[in-house]
């Protein structure tokens, strides 16, 4: 969606603060996307199933699985960001042409 705001030209300002947010992050959840989702659907499998059946909910265990390797991706994108990428972002200002919108 962010996608289709920045077509537009739209700025930061008229988007919503949740989505602008997921695309500050968004570097780190492709990082780690995929590994998560792995982990969650092959590695915790049986897990997700007793999990899904627990709270009666067998046949969406494929979507509660997403919501749960989705929060964890955003879990471990936050951390990144705000304890590894912030350090390089600063640096940037030193060696940059034109200014970002951080």
């Amino acid at each position: 969606m962010s996608f289709f705001f920045s077509l537009f030209g739209s700025s930061a300002k008229r988007m919503p603060s949740a989505l602008a947010y997921l695309g500050r992050i968004s570097y780190g959840m492709y990082v780690v996307h995929i590994t998560i989702y792995w982990i969650v659907y092959k590695i915790f499998k049986d897990e997700l199933s007793t999990f899904s059946d627990k709270i009666g909910l067998h046949e969406w265990k494929n979507e509660i699985g997403l919501v749960i390797a989705f929060l964890i991706t955003v879990t471990i994108a936050m951390l990144s960001y705000n304890y590894f990428e912030k350090q390089f972002l600063k640096l940037k200002t030193r060696y940059t042409f034109i200014p970002s919108r951080d």
